[in-house]
């Protein structure tokens, strides 16, 4: 009975143990997954580093003896302003988490951003014995952003353009979009744009298959409803920092400001597409209603792109 009871206490240590063990290779195991994505730094009380994990020394490219002892403002990047750091001191002096978001700058002057947590370690008596930050960087996430904005700006620079030459002097007549003159206009600016901020350009060249058939076997009014129709159809995918003009007969062209040649080739496809859905109704010469299919599967494409 005596051995049953010190059986049972070894199994259920032993049980214990394996329990403990498991926990610590799980805590292990997060503490790895947190280290492999969060930046992370300690602080004393005075706000002097005392430790930084790997990937923090190799976002701000110090050594640890290096920055050991040192304050955080040997990251400072001078964006923001002092009264910004008091608050913030403040806070987290308080013993409450702080979070928001730096832009620091690197060991050799780079600037990159993190979003960061600040946490105020406390002792038995509730007061601050260490900070512990995590950060998370978001330099891509910023660019990205700011590279969104500046395209949007761009396209919003070439939609006004593209209003302002809407008037009788740069619009074909028959179709209602801008003529030759008017592309000229709008192509000058978007190069600008291409040379100023080494943005991407292309251009599709356009043209109707048998179109000079439609002409001479249904009138020049059933040639002109179908010149009507695909340019309908095609405004209808342009974006507004795009211009469709008509150069004259059943040639046409798009600029299309940001687009690669990639990009270009999958719009030539979607307004080929369009063009080729359905057939255009017309009404030829001795007054019968006629539906015309005026493209062909083998049409070929054409862009130039400027990148």
């Amino acid at each position: 009975s005596h051995d049953m009871v010190v059986l049972l206490f070894v199994a259920g240590l032993f049980r214990w143990y394996l329990s403990y063990e498991k926990s610590l290779t799980e805590l292990a195991n997060q503490i790895k997954a947190a280290e492999s994505h969060l930046m992370i730094s300690e602080s004393g009380r005075d706000g002097k580093i005392l430790w930084a994990n790997q990937l923090f020394l190799q976002t701000t490219g110090y050594k640890l003896s290096e920055l050991k002892g040192e304050n955080h403002r040997i990251f400072n990047s001078g964006l923001f302003p002092r009264s910004f750091y008091r608050e913030l001191w403040a806070h987290i002096g308080r013993g409450e988490i702080w979070s928001g978001t730096f832009r620091n700058r690197n060991k050799a002057g780079e600037f990159f951003w993190v979003k960061t947590t600040i946490v105020p370690f406390l002792d038995p008596w509730k007061r601050v014995s260490r900070y512990v930050a995590l950060y998370t960087d978001i330099t891509e996430a910023i660019r990205t952003s700011e590279q969104v904005d500046h395209e949007r700006r761009l396209r919003e620079e070439l939609s006004e353009k593209n209003r302002e030459l809407a008037n009788d002097a740069n619009t074909d007549p028959l179709t209602h979009v801008p003529n030759r003159r008017a592309f000229d206009e709008f192509r000058k600016t978007a190069v600008e744009q291409v040379r100023r901020n080494t943005q991407p350009i292309s251009v599709l060249m356009l043209d109707l298959d048998r179109f000079k058939a439609v002409n001479d076997t249904y009138g020049h009014a059933a040639g002109d409803e179908v010149l009507r129709e695909v340019t309908r159809r095609w405004s209808e995918q342009m974006r507004t920092s795009d211009i469709l003009a008509r150069l004259g007969g059943e040639e046409f062209t798009v600029l299309l400001p940001q687009a690669t040649m990639a990009q270009a080739e999958l719009v030539a496809e979607k307004l080929r597409d369009v063009t080729a859905r359905a057939p255009i109704m017309v009404v030829a010469s001795d007054g019968k209603h006629t539906a015309l299919d005026i493209i062909e599967s083998s049409s070929s494409q054409r862009t130039l792109s400027l990148e």
